[in-house]
């Protein structure tokens, strides 16, 4: 995602005769409405205006604070499939965030908890192993498979298997030394993804950003609802802060007549569904700001003539940001 435009150096928003600038402090808190009937107000809110802005010619985020409260192990993504001979288990992880410590041992319980008559063993490669692989093993008294999704397409979204290490569709135990073992192929990302999307349903299709083709997950590249990726520079219980990098550029808004209302959430990594996180409770904060364009009123005299009177002529003349 970039910022398509700029302000020139000279620029001096509120300051001169043609752009007047605003700041926006905005705490989910403070939203009575959610802008979706499945989510509190403070995880989606719909924040209302009570004075509109009128005639905006740029916006930006400036800065964001966002509790590192959400789950990477979540109700919507923490189940995948086992399989020992021809009976098929569901395997449910607690919901959570963990270390790879805790992981290691809620895999292993979870696996052992599915139904099926074999005993698993769980191992992760970490910073004490040799090698430090980061990676997981899994181990059993009898065959099995692993499935993560129908097939390895699957975008991880419903199940774990980028937090354990896992390609998309099936993986079967293979004999080693006399057990039936099945290591992961990547490395586990046990504390969840590197950033995080903020974003807005009626904003983010107003801003030229920019995303590839090939975010499958994220609109394919179409004008979507991100309007700002913010790094994850936290671990579970602190709080991700980030300013704007950029201060002389802007997203443009083509004057955009009136601004009385919009909403806000957050999504995580290369994921838009669900459509926004539960943060438990908490809230978030972000401080916006605006550019407007000002109305400047121009007055003339004009003279008796034809028989009419003189009379003042009044006028409005727009002046546009020059981004």
């Amino acid at each position: 995602m970039s910022y398509s435009y700029g302000v020139g150096q000279g620029t001096n928003f509120g300051l001169n005769d043609y752009l007047e600038y605003y700041e926006i402090y905005l705490d989910s808190l403070d939203a009575t409405t959610s802008n979706d009937s499945d989510y509190t107000s403070q995880d989606w809110p719909l924040f209302q205006l009570n004075t509109p802005i009128p005639n905006l010619g740029g916006m930006k985020v400036i800065e964001v604070q966002i509790p590192f409260s959400f789950y990477i192990i979540n109700s919507t993504n923490n189940e995948f499939q086992l399989t020992v001979g021809a009976s098929t288990y569901n395997v449910i992880l607690a919901v959570g965030n963990y270390n790879s410590t805790t992981l290691t041992t809620e895999l292993q319980a979870a696996l052992n908890a599915a139904g099926s008559a074999l005993t698993f063993t769980v191992v992760f490669s970490g910073m004490n192993s040799s090698p430090n692989t980061g990676k997981f093993t899994v181990t059993a008294t009898g065959a099995f498979t692993l499935q993560f999704g129908a097939n390895t397409s699957d975008p991880g979204i419903f199940n774990p298997r980028f937090w354990l290490g896992f390609n998309g569709g099936t993986i079967s135990s293979t004999s080693v030394s006399g057990t039936q073992t099945v290591v992961a192929p990547n490395v586990a990302n046990i504390a969840g993804p590197n950033y995080l999307y903020l974003n807005s349903r009626a904003l983010g299709p107003v801003l030229k950003t920019v995303l590839p083709a090939g975010a499958v997950n994220l609109g394919k590249g179409s004008a979507g609802p991100q309007i700002a990726k913010i790094p994850i520079n936290v671990q579970p219980g602190g709080v991700i802060y980030w300013s704007d990098p950029d201060p002389l550029y802007w997203f443009e808004l083509n004057n955009l007549p009136l601004l009385t209302q919009f909403d806000m959430y957050i999504t995580i990594g290369n994921n838009e569904n669900p459509q926004a996180t539960t943060l438990n409770g908490l809230s978030f904060s972000v401080k916006l700001g605006l550019i407007r364009n000002k109305i400047t009123v121009e007055q003339s005299y004009q003279g008796a003539s034809g028989g009419f009177p003189a009379s003042t002529v009044i006028g409005a003349r727009k002046r546009t940001a020059n981004f």
